[in-house]
């Protein structure tokens, strides 16, 4: 799922009931489709002086090391990879809580259902 910090969802993908994890709907999901054949929106961004120009995703450790996801650090050594640390855990909550919101008002995400 994509979200932005004001429960807006850009981008989300559903499988079958207890029968995806991560791992797999990443594989399946067309968010990163364009991405692999090398096209994507453009997106210009600087960060401390270096220029960056395709977007990014936050994703826990669980996630293969994509240039696109970034994940957050294990073991902070310094005050900023903390401060980045913190930040991006409370961004990946805004996912979750948007994804709480999702399941209280569609009962079928929460339960499975038949076919």
């Amino acid at each position: 799922m994509v979200v932005s910090f004001d429960t807006w969802i850009w981008h989300t993908f559903f499988g079958v009931s207890e029968s995806q994890n991560d791992i797999t709907v990443l594989g399946r999901s067309p968010l990163f489709n364009n991405l692999t054949e090398g096209k994507s929106p453009q997106l210009d961004y600087y960060v401390n002086g270096h220029q960056y120009n395709m977007g990014y995703y936050l994703a826990d450790g669980i996630y293969p090391k994509w240039a696109t996801l970034v994940q957050s650090i294990a073991n902070p050594a310094d005050d900023a990879e903390r401060w980045f640390t913190l930040h991006q855990e409370a961004y990946r909550k805004d996912i979750e809580r948007v994804f709480g919101i999702i399941q209280a008002r569609l009962k079928i995400i929460k339960e499975p259902t038949r076919g």
